[in-house]
């Protein structure tokens, strides 16, 4: 089907056309806005403030300077162990009292990337939600490192900084009393340092304007195939039935023409006494022959 068949065959059908354009338009519509009842319309794209920074978890003696300082081979372990404490649990509520977050409004979350280990995916935090997510960083060869990085959302970046920072002095203040409640000495206490100030950012979420718009024209463009494909099946499926269709038998020539009176009336006079010739010569005909007698 060339070009001009297509837009010929479209115009004629230009009600269910523009029927599939609205079809496309709420497609769109539904990919960058939620709609729920009663009539209330949410965009699904926001800006979220985003924050990350890296907590070393160190030895008195540091492991930076120190040449395999006392207690260094379980470093990592207890980094991983600090990292599923720090979201929950009075870790947690240190971390939110210093950020001046209430402890239940904010949400954490544990990764842990060793395959042996793996704990169900969290569910997804809703929107505005603060967020505290903790992971441990690995090596090439997956050993776990004394390193936690500290991911913090919130609904500006200059909250979610807040917050990153918070978590290392919470865990800071938090590690500091309870080894003086249980009266550690100093020699052996962890070292907490945060590896520099949280590095801030917003960030945009949800489906763009581009994605919306794509989705809309492969609706159209469906829509439009689906409509020309049902013409090309209805335009073939009438051609296969008229080829398959019997002949009609042959009318007789000419055609036997009852004239009633007005009709007769209505004719000129010559055509009148031509009709009352040809009737006689009928009645004639039909009449049988009269039998002579001897």
């Amino acid at each position: 089907m060339s070009l001009v068949h297509t837009l010929r065959a479209l115009w004629r059908t230009r009600v269910a056309v523009a029927i599939i354009a609205m079809v496309a338009l709420l497609a769109a519509t539904a990919v960058m806005y939620r709609v729920t009842f009663p009539g209330k319309i949410e965009s699904r794209r926001y800006h979220e403030g985003v924050a990350t920074i890296r907590v070393l978890v160190d030895t008195p003696s540091s492991q930076v300077v120190a040449v395999s300082p006392k207690g260094s081979d379980t470093l990592g372990m207890r980094a991983n162990l600090i990292a599923s404490l720090m979201v929950d649990g009075v870790f947690k509520a240190a971390i939110a009292k210093r950020a001046g977050v209430a402890p239940n409004k904010l949400v954490g979350i544990a990764e842990n990337d060793d395959a042996a280990d793996a704990e169900p995916a969290a569910p997804v935090p809703k929107r505005g939600v603060d967020v505290l997510r903790t992971r441990v960083i690995q090596d090439l060869d997956g050993n776990q490192l004394p390193i936690i990085e500290v991911e913090t959302r919130a609904v500006v970046a200059a909250d979610a900084g807040k917050l990153a920072n918070a978590a290392v002095e919470g865990l800071r203040d938090y590690l500091d009393t309870q080894a003086a409640t249980e009266q550690v000495p100093d020699a052996r206490r962890l070292r907490v340092n945060g590896l520099g100030r949280a590095q801030e950012s917003d960030i945009a979420r949800g489906p763009s304007l581009v994605v919306a718009l794509a989705v809309g024209l492969l609706v159209f463009v469906a829509g439009c195939a689906l409509l020309l494909g049902g013409l090309w099946l209805e335009r073939t499926w009438r051609m296969t039935e008229a080829a398959e269709a019997p002949p009609l038998e042959e009318d007789v020539w000419p055609p036997v023409q009852h004239i009633g009176p007005v009709e007769r009336e209505a004719q000129p006079a010559g055509a009148r006494k031509r009709a009352s010739k040809r009737a006689r010569a009928v009645a004639d005909d039909d009449q049988p022959a009269a039998s002579v007698s001897p």
